[in-house]
């Protein structure tokens, strides 16, 4: 532990990095490794808590708007492993993390200026993120709790169904991925599999048959849950095994009119351990809620007034047996007489077309059998039948038959008819060539329950809706609106998979209608309140469309995705899963590069790319628009964008190999990585002694300077000094320095008040670190300075002005953490109004109120955040979450001539880079203000304000070439603007203000403010920043400028205009 000025801070050592990251490589390795059958996936999220415990949650990251933060700034876990571990000494782990990479992230989770977007814009910046609930961890559910997350939205997975088994180790319950079926495999899901690092996640049997033997079709349910569950984790999605959903209540507020749901729902034992709240019967709140629970939802169920009538289709008597044999070694493949010791090919076939196939089956197994389907599997072989329910009583079976939960249930039995099934399964398989060895276990079949089962395959259902919502306004206030009038409020509930649509399984159509429907729900959720969609649609104005016109667009849109998916109107491209050698992409594509690699069509949200009536009507538009050869498809821009991107991360490598970067480390649990040090710390340069006020004049003088020196890099100085009057008397000095506020990080504002001290005055601000930094130099009686520690008390929470009050529930962050207030003031581990918040969810915290020894408010261990007011929203005030602040980038003014880089690099405050596009080192600024105070005597017997030149400003060479540097870069400043009395003349012309008499620093020599630099005591205070410290940077043009406009300015309308005009002349 080091301490810097009374604020202790935890090293993290090199040493102690490698010995975490191979913890984390092994952990991670067995998580990557765990496949079915010898793993399920409780087993992998077992290994995942392992990987990604307490202290790995509390790793930060250095991202593009400031140190991670799961509240304000949240990266996904797997940016933060890859941080520890790297590569982890396995060549395929960069491949896999620039994989997740390349997953294409909107609203709130694009993040600017990442590389990972390869150039693309944000394909949804209007998203506002919803707390959703997923009940159902099948394929459908997983993969809808990615797509969700991927959008920014908080999603949790209710999946209540927990392996259990006896002493002996025979199944007493079933698990949610105890599944082996082998669903149809549809070009575009092998694509979006690939996309989710299948080729990775799947070990090398499983992946193979799926993704590169041209003869498979299909992907075992099991493996293709355990694939996707590792993509949630990975990714940040909120499993919880365990937890069964039971019925949801619509609430109301009584503010806002905005509706939520209040989910009942029950946790098990191991749970409500887990998730730390109580067994059984629990309720929790929730925005959207979607059910993926299979053909027999308690979604549906419970809010089957909202979908209408359910109907239940019946097509013919078709009984369905499904029998999963297990793999025939080659040698006794051969005895089997199988040529070559091979297994025959997948196997998709119809009495109707394949006669003399059934024929040969019927007489040799005296078997009616209308379809057959047999797919091969790495560790089992998968077969359906679908026999005559009289040939099955022929066969001396009762012919009952179940519906497919049933029938699982019931295969568990071992009875008699269970045998009579399974000998009459593997005569007709002997009778079609499958191969099946009765000297193996159980027959040749499987372990039960998936050995051999019964069902009704026709017994179908499906629903009239998939989507109902009906909501306010958002903004609605109901003193300011008057009471709501409308119709009865529903927050958003949907269905989806076979929850929505149970398919009809010899067709092989659940993965191919399942896709599309997660789709049409994450389109459905995204633009819920997105006017600005269906306004450009229309050719309507967005600030006149109407929120009741948008609400019903959004309804008819949804209408219409929903009757496609049921009739499955897919694209040509999509079905096929590759680009039309004659469509739009491949042409222009061609065109552009002869060699490239043709790109696979990957699904996506919008509708008008994945149904072929919309994506006609998108290819009349886009063959307009490829006349212009200025226009380029953005698939195409993506393609060649990602080229580029590649082709220059892959110079590096020995071989051409990827040389993945990802995010940089800062901390784990709140230790400190080597470099940045300062990260969290504050540094007081104690101040040299004053100079008396009779060295200045009658006249209290007021200097405000921002100094740097870097080598032989210019330095900036701004000293702004004003007249107070002649009496004024020490009292009357007035300081104020502001630093522009940078995206997420605070600003601070520097006064001095009525007595001689300093005080610090935090400005609001939406982040929860400021990260500026300020240099002040005043001339005025004052005692002897002593370090000053920064927000040495907390403020009492009453004095802090704040719209939250103690005791308010409110919404925390993007995600949406319900919680209730417990602190509102200020702190003392940063600058800036904070807000205390316990959460309800006792895993999401981060303290109990305490913070580096200050206890603020008192609360469960691990219940506790402090966020800024700006990420708050009252609960149920409004559906929409405010996001994060945009971060804005000063514009560098154009440089007359490049500065000479320097010959050594000189000390700064940790290496970084200031936020301000290159601020002032002031480190340096102190050092020169100390060497210039070194010759005190002299320096008080100068004059305090000279006409010009430099003979007064003292004999030291520290202070002469101090001043030098600083009166040639004010003055080069005030020439580049076109002098002081333009200055003055914009800044009033904008404002309609009296501002600053000539008497002051911008109407005055430019020695006058490197003396008074020199005179005056110097503060530096330096705040942590995200990677880097203050180094001098290309737009110190900009900074001057700014500094002196919001030192004229009152407001910030006035600042933006002036700058404005200040800045065309610059340039």
């Amino acid at each position: 532990i080091k301490k810097h000025h009374r604020i202790a801070y935890t090293m993290l050592s090199v040493a102690q990095l490698e010995d975490l990251a191979e913890e984390k490589t092994k952990a991670f390795k067995k998580f990557l490794e765990a496949q079915p059958p010898e793993a399920n996936g409780e087993d992998i999220l077992e290994l995942w808590e392992e990987v990604y415990d307490e202290e790995m949650r509390n790793v930060v990251v250095r991202t593009e708007t400031g140190p991670s933060d799961d509240a304000t700034n949240p990266v996904f876990p797997y940016e933060k492993l890859q941080a520890v571990i790297k590569d982890g000494g396995n060549w395929k782990w960069p491949r896999m993390w620039q994989k997740f990479d390349e997953i294409e992230r909107r609203g709130a989770c694009y993040r600017d200026g990442e590389k990972l977007h390869f150039g693309m814009p944000n394909k949804n910046p209007n998203i506002v993120p919803q707390r959703c609930l997923v009940v159902g961890g099948g394929p459908v559910g997983l993969r809808l709790a990615i797509e969700l997350v991927m959008g920014g939205h908080q999603v949790t997975v209710f999946e209540k169904r927990r392996e259990k088994k006896a002493e002996s180790g025979a199944l007493e319950a079933l698990g949610f991925t105890n599944r082996i079926n082998r669903p149809h495999m549809w070009p575009f899901v092998r694509n979006d599999l690939a996309k989710l690092n299948g080729k990775d996640l799947l070990n090398r049997q499983a992946c193979y048959p799926v993704f590169t033997e041209p003869e498979t079709s299909s992907i075992g349910i099991d493996e293709l849950q355990c694939l996707l569950l590792k993509n949630a984790l990975l990714l940040g999605v909120d499993f919880r095994l365990g937890v069964g959903y039971v019925d949801a209540k619509v609430r109301t507020d009584g503010q806002s009119m905005m509706p939520t749901w209040e989910v009942e729902c029950t946790y098990d034992a191991g749970s409500a351990e887990k998730f730390e709240v109580e067994e059984g019967t629990n309720k929790q709140i929730f925005d959207c809620l979607i059910g993926c629970d299979g053909p027999r939802s308690a979604v549906r169920d419970t809010q089957a007034k909202h979908f209408g009538e359910i109907e239940k289709r019946k097509f013919m008597d078709s009984v369905g047996i499904v029998a999963n044999v297990r793999k025939v070694s080659k040698a006794r493949l051969k005895e089997m007489n199988f040529a070559y010791g091979q297994e025959p090919g997948d196997m998709n076939r119809t009495k109707m077309v394949f006669k003399v196939f059934f024929a040969e089956i019927e007489a040799k197994a005296d078997a009616d059998i209308e379809t057959l389907i047999y797919y091969k599997a790495c560790t089992h072989n998968y077969t359906i039948l679908v026999p005559k329910r009289q040939d099955l009583i022929k066969h001396g079976l009762s012919g009952k038959v179940y519906h497919f939960a049933a029938g699982r249930e019931m295969a568990t039995q071992r009875d008699e008819d269970k045998e009579k099934l399974k000998s009459y399964c593997r005569k007709v398989l002997t009778a079609a060539g499958i191969p099946i060895d009765e000297k193996l276990p159980n027959g040749g079949f499987v372990d039960a329950p998936n050995d051999c089962m019964a069902f009704d395959f026709a017994e179908c259902w499906n629903t009239k809706k998939s989507i109902v919502f009906n909501l306010p306004p958002p903004g609605y206030d109901v003193e300011a609106d008057g009471p709501w009038m409308g119709r009865k409020l529903i927050p958003l509930v949907a269905l989806c998979g076979d929850a929505l649509l149970e398919p009809f399984w010899p067709l092989g159509l659940g993965l191919k209608r399942g896709w599309q429907a997660i789709m049409d729900t994450c389109y459905a959720i995204d633009n819920i309140f997105n006017r600005e969609l269906y306004a450009e649609k229309l050719g309507k104005d967005p600030e006149t469309f109407s929120w009741e016109d948008h609400y019903e667009a959004h309804k008819e849109q949804i209408g219409i995705n929903f009757e496609l998916c049921n009739r499955l109107k897919i694209s040509n491209e999509l079905g096929k899963g590759e680009y039309d050698p004659k469509g739009v992409v491949l042409t222009q594509l061609m065109k552009k590069v002869k060699d490239i690699e043709k790109p696979s069509v990957e699904v996506e949200i919008d509708p008008w790319t994945r149904y072929e009536p919309l994506a006609k009507e998108r290819d009349g538009d886009w063959k307009l628009k490829i006349q212009d050869d200025t226009w380029m498809h953005p698939k195409v821009q993506k393609v060649l964008n990602m080229r580029e991107y590649y082709n220059e991360i892959c110079k590096g490598g020995k071989n051409g190999e990827l040389q993945y970067e990802g995010k940089k480390l800062i901390s784990v649990d709140g230790r400190v990585l080597p470099g940045f040090a300062r990260m969290g710390t504050k540094t007081i340069a104690s101040a040299p002694a004053p100079a008396p006020a009779s060295a200045l004049g009658a006249r209290a003088s007021l200097a405000q300077a921002l100094a740097q020196s870097h080598g032989p890099r210019a330095s900036l100085a701004q000293a702004l000094t004003q007249s107070q009057g002649q009496n004024a008397g020490p009292r009357a000095s007035l300081a104020q320095a502001l630093t522009q506020n940078q995206g997420p990080r605070a600003s601070l504002a520097l006064n001095f008040g009525p007595g001689a001290r300093p005080s610090l005055v935090p400005s609001s601000s939406s982040s929860p670190s400021p990260s500026l930094a300020a240099a002040l130099a005043v001339a005025a009686p004052a005692p002897a300075p002593v370090p000053v520690a920064v927000a040495s008390s907390p403020a009492p929470p009453e004095e802090a002005h704040s719209k939250f009050k103690v005791g308010d529930r409110v919404l925390a962050g993007t995600r949406r953490d319900a919680g209730t207030v417990r602190f509102v003031g200020l702190t003392k581990f940063q600058a800036g109004i904070w807000v205390g918040v316990e959460l309800d969810n006792k895993k999401l915290g981060k303290n109990d109120g305490t913070v580096q020894g200050v206890s603020y408010f008192t609360c469960p261990d691990k219940t506790g955040i402090f966020i800024r007011e700006a990420m708050l929203v009252h609960d149920g005030d409004s559906a929409v979450v405010p996001k994060p602040p945009p971060v804005t980038r000063p514009v560098p003014v154009a440089a007359t001539k490049a500065a000479p880089a320097p010959t050594r690099r000189q000390p700064t405050l940790g290496g970084r880079s200031s936020i301000l596009g290159g601020g002032p080192n002031l480190a340096a600024a102190a050092a020169a203000a100390a060497a210039a105070q070194a010759a005190k005597k002299e320096e008080e017997d100068q004059a305090a304000a000279a006409p010009s030149g430099l003979g007064t400003i003292g004999n030291s060479a520290a202070a002469q070439a101090v001043a030098r540097r600083l009166s040639a870069t004010v003055e080069k400043r005030r020439s580049l603007v076109g002098g002081d009395a333009a200055i003055l003349a914009a800044s009033q012309q904008s404002s309609g203000l009296t501002l600053l008499p000539p008497s002051s620093a911008l109407g005055c020599p430019a020695s006058l403010a490197a003396n008074a630099l020199l005179k005056a005591p110097v503060m530096a205070t330096a705040f942590p920043l995200p990677g880097g410290g203050f180094t001098p940077g290309g737009e110190a043009e900009l900074l001057h400028i700014r500094s002196m406009i919001l030192g004229l300015s009152k407001s910030l309308e006035t600042y933006q205009k002036v700058e404005r005009d200040l800045l065309a002349r610059a340039r």
